[in-house]
């Protein structure tokens, strides 16, 4: 990529509600609405995993949407936003217009760290994050369900893009979000030193321009994946 500082976001995203929610309809032939949904509930669960994330990172928060404009829907999402975050005390937060914070990260990217946002925002944010550091195929994804004291239910991880059927089965996808999401699966089950180790594999194994097509290199999904798997092998079964 163009930048020399290391970048590391997370985008938290509602992934439920806003205009997703509604396929919308037609009304004749020159018109259609659709409907759009935020609800406190999940606007409460994901600023606490925000703010939770944040503090296992030590680093800060920033709430995104178009309040100004959305004042009732987006204004709701900021509001439960702000009133979580008098629960966490020592984690800095601020909020930002979400056009302005698409402009912030291209610019400056190194001041961002956790992101919280509305369901379509964080669509869009997290693919344009990874693009900032080479490819889509270089974020992965974490679902989580969440009981009503904010314990995790259930969990999926999962690449952060979608699929690539013109590309199937011709061992040319880049599988580094797939196991990144590997490595966020182990450590949820506490396999904190298979994902460390894993992590490190990846990192060094790309530092070593060993890296897929989309990157700028020729190595196929299997080879990288080889690559990787390799280096992970001495780092969990030294010699």
């Amino acid at each position: 990529t163009n930048f020399t500082k290391n970048l590391d976001i997370d985008v938290v995203r509602i992934a439920t509600g806003g205009t997703y929610e509604d396929r919308g309809r037609r009304i004749g032939a020159e018109s259609a609405v659709s409907l759009r949904v935020i609800e406190r509930g999940p606007c409460k669960k994901a600023a606490r995993f925000a703010f939770k994330l944040a503090m296992t990172r030590r680093s800060h928060v920033v709430s995104t949407s178009k309040y100004t404009i959305q004042r009732a829907a987006d204004g709701l999402f900021e509001e439960t936003v702000e009133a979580v975050s008098e629960d966490y005390p020592g984690i800095p937060y601020r909020r930002e217009l979400f056009d302005s914070l698409l402009a912030g990260i291209i610019m400056n990217p190194e001041r961002y760290s956790v992101i919280v946002c509305p369901n379509e925002y964080g669509d869009f944010l997290s693919d344009m994050a990874c693009g900032l550091v080479g490819s889509i195929g270089v974020g992965d994804s974490a679902s989580y369900a969440f009981d009503e004291e904010g314990h995790v239910t259930l969990a999926m991880f999962d690449p952060a893009g979608g699929t690539a059927p013109d590309i199937a089965g011709k061992d040319l996808c880049n599988p580094t979000a797939a196991l990144l999401a590997l490595c966020t699966l182990l450590r949820h089950v506490g396999e904190l030193a298979a994902c460390d180790a894993l992590r490190a594999a990846i990192k060094e194994t790309l530092a070593a321009n060993e890296r897929t097509r989309d990157l700028g290199g020729k190595l196929s999904t299997s080879a990288f994946t080889a690559a990787v798997v390799g280096r992970m092998k001495r780092v969990l079964v030294p010699a």
